[in-house]
């Protein structure tokens, strides 16, 4: 079999490394490291564990077959089940970080049946999620630990079974409700909440939860697969020479920094709705060197009405347009497009969804969990390439695709969008 001899090729190179490093060895145990492999490791050693990842997949899918899909299927929701219990009755966190504690006492802390407890917990262990050290007693595994002790999992932990979850199960709600619709207010969101308010209102509107989403963003921003390293290495900025930027729905600023500390000669307009740039401001002259704060500036600004900034070097959108359907994702461009220079770059730093079986099925999964996601969430979606092409073609004839850069370990590809 193929497959197992590219498993057994990719092991070997992904141990070597690791052993040359004197890296620990993966592990189930409660205190192996939260991430096996850095994301600053060689190429060689990521595709390493990309392959391995793959074939492993692969293996398990083509050994069950057709005949166990449905078993399988039906364990994947038992253990977001099993997830969303144990985070609503706090069992992550009751219990202890060191040592064990028994089912009996853990129970009676958290209010649940001893029997539900064990008998969903056992559940979990077939995934790694807890350990059972001895009989009666429940501990911590590297991964249900890593789920109370790393804030970045704790917070996603949280967001996906209070928010997500109910989300998923309401998509069959939502279609039969709004067979057709687009607007952001009739997806699986609105039937789990029972609102007719934008995802974005509504949490807007519970500070806790508002406050959760924040950091959950932040987390998946500052993954090393959404990592701003890309955006600094997925475009020529030094052959632009003097510059200047418009970073269009820039948040605080953070992609605005990065490429100011690698290119001095690019300056920068970052902008966003009021209250946002009101912290951005504050935020770059306390956190920046005057070197970098003095070339950034912020500037209130609506991307539903025409860009007042006319013909800068570059309009940067950056993750804006997953968030809207093809309708106002035209008019968002068509504004922007309308302020361009003859010479002027809109890149566009979005998902690329990439054509069936063109990229590794692990891979593929989670790009295309991300683009239901989007559907679930806004009525939006993740595009293709054609997608793209299909927005730009509909703003303006003449607009074309210089290029498309998709850098190694980024999810994000940036699309060069230049005037024909």
């Amino acid at each position: 079999m193929v497959l197992v001899q590219d498993l057994n090729k990719n092991t070997t190179t992904l141990n070597g490394y690791l052993r040359a490093n004197k890296l620990p060895e993966p592990s189930f145990e409660r205190d192996a490291p939260i991430i096996n492999l850095s994301p600053d490791a060689p190429e060689e050693a990521q595709v390493a564990k990309e392959k391995l990842l793959d074939s492993a997949l692969q293996i398990f899918q083509l050994v069950s077959g057709p005949g166990e899909y449905l078993q399988n299927v039906i364990t994947g929701y038992h253990y977001m089940e099993i997830l969303r219990w144990m985070s609503h009755f706090k069992i992550f966190e009751l219990v202890p970080l060191e040592g064990k504690i028994s089912y009996t006492e853990l129970a009676s802390k958290a209010g649940v049946s001893e029997l539900r407890l064990k008998t969903l917990a056992r559940m979990g262990m077939t995934n790694h999620l807890f350990a059972e050290p001895e009989p009666g007693f429940i501990a911590h595994s590297a991964t249900s630990a890593a789920l109370v002790t790393n804030t970045r999992f704790s917070d996603q932990r949280v967001w996906m079974t209070s928010i997500i979850a109910p989300v998923i199960a309401s998509m069959v709600t939502a279609h039969e409700r709004w067979p057709d619709s687009t607007a952001p207010n009739k997806a699986a969101f609105n039937a789990a909440f029972n609102t007719d308010l934008r995802m974005y209102e509504y949490i807007a509107k519970q500070p806790d939860v508002y406050k959760l989403f924040g950091r959950v963003m932040d987390a998946i921003a500052t993954s090393p697969k959404s990592d701003l390293k890309h955006l600094v290495s997925g475009f020529d900025w030094a052959g632009l020479g003097k510059a200047n930027v418009v970073d269009i729905g820039g948040n605080i600023g953070h992609s605005c920094v990065k490429l100011a500390e690698a290119f001095p000669d690019l300056s920068f307009i970052i902008q966003d709705i009021p209250h946002v740039v009101e912290e951005g401001a504050k935020v770059i002259k306390e956190n920046n060197e005057a070197s970098i704060a003095n070339r950034i500036q912020f500037q209130e600004y609506d991307f539903f009405q025409k860009q007042p900034v006319v013909g800068a070097d570059v309009y940067l959108l950056r993750q804006i347009f997953h968030n809207w359907d093809f309708e106002n994702s035209v008019k968002i461009l068509k504004n922007t497009v309308e302020s361009m220079g003859q010479n002027s770059h809109v890149l566009i730093m979005d998902f690329v969804v990439p054509e069936p079986g063109t990229v590794s099925s692990v891979n593929e999964r989670v790009l295309r969990s991300r683009d239901v996601g989007m559907m679930q969430l806004f009525n939006s979606l993740e595009r293709d390439l054609e997608g793209w092409k299909a927005i730009l073609e509909a703003v303006d004839s003449r607009l074309k695709i210089n290029a498309v850069n998709t850098p190694y370990g980024s999810f994000m590809s940036v699309i060069d969008v230049v005037l024909g």
